[in-house]
């Protein structure tokens, strides 16, 4: 009689571990699923706050080439312009793409992300140069 109980809670325990491991398989698979469409949804997120920030990048980097010609800036006859009239496109990047537009994609206004971009452009060697105190 034992036996027999032993026997019907050994194959009663087997039959759940059997289902347990497939409940975990399958969550597993939907972990996988939704980590996978969060992924999609957040660059598709991200390409639409970016696309709508066209207007805002254009802006700042029409700033930019002022601040750059500025007494207060760094005093660049052709702006943001190399002397040979190609833009400066490290700068672009640097300056409105990694600092500007990080600073807009974070919730801060048009004039706090250009704070930010004049605050760091006034820590580089080539502002302190041309404004020595």
């Amino acid at each position: 009689m034992i036996t027999r109980i032993f026997g019907v809670a050994t194959i009663f325990l087997a039959a759940l571990v059997v289902h347990q491991y497939r409940t975990i398989e399958a969550l597993k698979r939907t972990v996988d699923a939704t980590a996978a469409r969060s992924a999609a949804d957040v660059r598709d997120h991200m390409i639409e706050e970016v696309a709508a920030r066209s207007q805002d990048v254009q802006g700042a980097m029409a700033w930019l080439n002022d601040f750059y010609q500025s007494q207060d800036g760094l005093q660049r006859a052709h702006g943001i312009c190399e002397a040979n009239g190609r833009p400066d496109y490290v700068a672009l990047s640097a300056w409105v793409f990694d600092v500007y537009l990080r600073h807009r994609l974070q919730g801060d206004s048009d004039e706090q992300s250009r704070q930010a971009v004049e605050a760091l452009i006034k820590q580089s060697g080539e502002w302190r140069g041309k404004h020595p105190s």
